[in-house]
């Protein structure tokens, strides 16, 4: 079966119109705008690592159908106006479900319950992932009821999707729902790592702490989950959506809000930062994907002193099972610190580290600086003009444009740019990484399809490199993601070896 490849490519561009070869590590700024933050030990996006079960190389002269991505810097370009259909509301339709699935209307989800098959958790995984789903994520208390009653009889330890497979993260769901239930983490282990219980089940015996964590080696029964139409495998691209904002002299902007980090001087309880942040007219800041979270590290890269912790807006009341947003925004997304979250009968406040980002639960009385959030001012720019300063058809982050397009070349004719005046693109940090996820995504790929980068092993000495810089030069590889057993040297025949990017995001290498 053919193979598809992604070749990514970038340039830059003067407001004059005249395009010149992008320079590593000498990014356009705009005034007001932080420099990016240094993300470069820090992983991509995804919600577990992903476990392809089927990798192929191949060689970088063979021809392939390809899909191009470009990247280029801003040119002074404003798309045209488009009309948007008037929305009609109407009740969701009958969920129906796959044979050997059952659903549940009040989730809008499938569910497959297989009591009688045991494997690991990777292998349950990968089950779960080959039926369009994973395993069992719990995200309200109505799920966590439905589950618990469907279970009740049985008294049964099953796989979920809870794990702690990432050293650099906490407990998260492997369908990258987020964690919220925190007051059902306790019977997790405190430090899974070297308990080697890095795996989370569902205890339909326990009488009290029914999500547990095993070794993830254990053969167990387990549970998928599933969304009808639900094909995304990232974030969704919206989240990446570039907006004009305005904000007051001392605030930073971002795609429709405005963020201010309060001096360490005015360190105070999260009590004290909520009502801080509320006299001018903000919140403490809420996060809702990962583009929020790059914005939040840029911000506090330039706060001087020795901060390492600030407050944001999330809360875990004495009187609630879950954590909540402050600012009464839903709770989409987690990234929890390692170990976290923890669980207290007190009530707890969240505060994130400034080097990754993750988060973690404290006593609400301890005294941090913090981050407040408004919203902003829209340009009066013609609806419907995201990614401006893009040309047509092609997609903004920060200061460059991307543009898919579908052409069959081999890795070569795509570094010679016959589809692209501008070098492959480089992933620079795990946020261009989960961006370039959600564009593939939105693509609709699937596990069959490929995408060159520039990364190449121009000696075959197994030392990568970008290829981008002045005159044919190479950049240092400051960030990977290399899918499982990569980079490999198995079955190369001398010359480059070239770097793919798998669909489910994973680089692999092509001999």
């Amino acid at each position: 079966m053919p193979t598809a490849c992604l070749v990514p490519c970038r340039s830059n561009t003067t407001t004059s119109g005249t395009r010149s070869a992008r320079q590593r590590g000498a990014r356009t700024t705009i005034a007001g705008v932080p420099p990016p933050v240094d993300t470069t030990r820090m992983r991509n996006g995804a919600s577990v690592p992903v476990k392809v079960m089927h990798t192929h190389s191949h060689a970088c002269t063979r021809t392939h159908t390809t899909v191009l991505l470009y990247s280029m810097g801003l040119i002074e370009f404003l798309r045209k106006q488009h009309n948007h259909d008037n929305i009609q509301m109407s009740l969701p339709p009958e969920l129906s479900c796959d044979t050997f699935w059952d659903s549940n209307q009040e989730s809008r989800a499938c569910y497959q319950f297989n009591l009688y098959t045991i494997l690991t958790w990777s292998q349950a995984y990968s089950s779960c992932l080959a039926q369009g789903g994973s395993l069992l994520s719990i995200t309200d208390l109505t799920e966590q009821m439905y589950i618990r009653e469907r279970l009740a009889d049985v008294g049964v330890m099953v796989w979920i999707g809870l794990n702690h497979l990432s050293e650099r993260t906490g407990w998260q769901w492997s369908d990258g729902a987020p964690l919220a239930l925190v007051n059902f983490t306790s019977g997790l282990s405190s430090n899974p790592l070297q308990d080697n219980r890095q795996c989370g089940v569902y205890n339909s015996a326990s009488g009290g702490h029914q999500w547990q964590s095993l070794s993830c080696e254990s053969a167990l029964p387990y549970i998928c989950k599933k969304t009808p139409n639900d094909t995304k495998t990232a974030e969704p691209l919206d989240n990446w959506q570039y907006y004009r904002t305005v904000c007051s002299e001392g605030w930073l902007a971002h795609n429709r809000y405005c963020y201010k980090a309060l001096a360490e001087a005015e360190a105070g309880t999260w009590e004290d930062s909520s009502t801080a942040c509320n006299s001018i007219g903000a919140n403490l800041t809420s996060l809702h994907s990962l583009s929020d979270v790059e914005l939040l590290l840029g911000l506090l890269a330039n706060v001087s002193g020795s901060v390492s912790e600030v407050w944001i807006g999330l809360i875990k009341k004495l009187s609630s099972s879950a954590v909540e947003w402050s600012d009464g925004s839903p709770v989409d997304l987690t990234l929890w610190h390692m170990h976290h979250p923890t669980h207290s009968n007190s009530q707890l406040c969240a505060k994130t580290d400034i080097k990754e980002g993750n988060w973690l639960l404290a006593q609400c009385d301890e005294k941090l600086p913090a981050v407040c959030r408004r919203a902003g001012l829209l340009s009066l720019l013609p609806t419907g003009a995201w990614d401006e300063g893009c040309p047509e058809d092609w997609k903004r982050k920060g200061h460059s444009c991307y543009m898919v397009t579908s052409h069959e070349q081999s890795y070569e004719d795509a570094v010679k740019g016959y589809y692209c005046k501008a070098p492959l693109v480089t992933v620079e940090n795990r946020f261009e990484q989960a961006f370039l996820n959600s564009l593939v995504s939105e693509m609709g790929a699937n596990g069959s399809v490929y995408y060159w980068t520039a990364l190449q092993d121009q000696g075959n000495r197994g030392e990568y490199s970008w290829l981008g810089g002045h005159n044919g030069s190479t950049l240092p590889l400051l960030y990977t993601n290399w899918n499982r057993h990569q980079p490999g040297r198995e079955g190369r025949r001398g010359g480059v070896g070239c770097s793919i990017l798998y669909s489910m995001f994973q680089v692999e290498v092509a001999p």
